[in-house]
C-alpha cells in the first residue's frame, strides 16, 4: 500500500509538524508492532508535543487502538484524551446500518458507540428529516457524548482537544466483553 494521506497533510502545514505514517498504511490491521514502535519513537524525540491526534481512517474499530494506548509501554507515556468521531450525516444511515461479514463488528457503530465527542458533517447535504434521523440514529448508538454540528469539518479545537473525555472504563460499560481482550 502507498500511503498518500501524510504527504497531503504536510502539504497542507504551515508550522513544523510531525508526521508519522505506519508502514503498511492500516492501524487496525498491524496495530501492535507498528504503533507501539511508532509512537515510542516519537517520545524518545527530543520533541514536545502540545497534542498527538491519530487518525485512523476510514472506517476502522476504535477499540483496538485505545486499547494499545492503555497498556504499557504507551500506557506509561502517553494519555488518551478523547475519541473524537467525524460521521459524515449524508452517509451515516447507510454505514451504521450495514450488516458486517463473517460475525464483524459495524466499524461505523463501533465508531460513534465509543466516542467522546461527534462530529457531525455535511449538514449542507442533508435535510431537516434526514438529519434528524441521523441524529435519531446517533443517539440511539450513543446517548451521551456531545455531537458538534458542523460543514467542511470546521470545528472549534476546543471542542476536540484537552477534552479529558476518555475513559478505559466507561469502554467497559459500553461492551462488558471488552473486559477480557484487554486482560489478554
Amino acid at each position: 500500500e502507498v500511503s498518500i494521506d501524510d504527504a497531503l497533510v504536510a502539504q497542507q502545514l504551515t508550522t513544523n509538524e510531525t508526521i508519522l505514517t505506519m508502514d503498511n498504511g492500516c492501524v487496525c490491521c498491524q496495530l501492535r508492532g507498528d504503533l507501539v514502535d511508532g509512537f515510542r519513537n516519537l517520545a524518545l524525540a527530543d520533541v514536545d508535543y502540545d497534542n498527538i491526534i491519530l487518525e485512523t481512517t476510514g472506517l476502522a474499530d476504535p477499540v483496538p487502538v485505545a486499547f494499545t494506548f492503555n497498556q504499557p509501554p504507551l500506557s506509561e507515556i502517553y494519555r488518551i484524551d478523547g475519541i473524537v468521531t467525524l460521521v459524515d450525516a449524508s452517509h451515516a444511515l447507510l454505514h451504521t446500518r450495514e450488516k458486517p461479514k463473517n460475525g464483524s463488528v459495524n466499524a461505523a457503530v463501533q465508531q460513534i458507540a465509543f466516542a467522546d465527542r461527534i462530529v457531525l458533517n455535511k449538514l449542507d447535504l442533508v435535510n431537516s428529516t434526514q438529519l434528524k434521523e441521523v441524529i435519531s440514529e446517533i443517539r440511539s448508538i450513543n446517548k451521551f457524548a456531545p455531537i458538534i454540528r458542523t460543514n467542511n469539518s470546521v470545528v472549534e479545537l476546543d471542542k476536540i482537544l484537552n477534552i479529558s473525555a476518555f475513559s478505559i472504563e466507561k469502554a467497559f460499560e459500553i461492551d462488558p466483553s471488552l473486559i477480557d481482550d484487554f486482560n489478554e
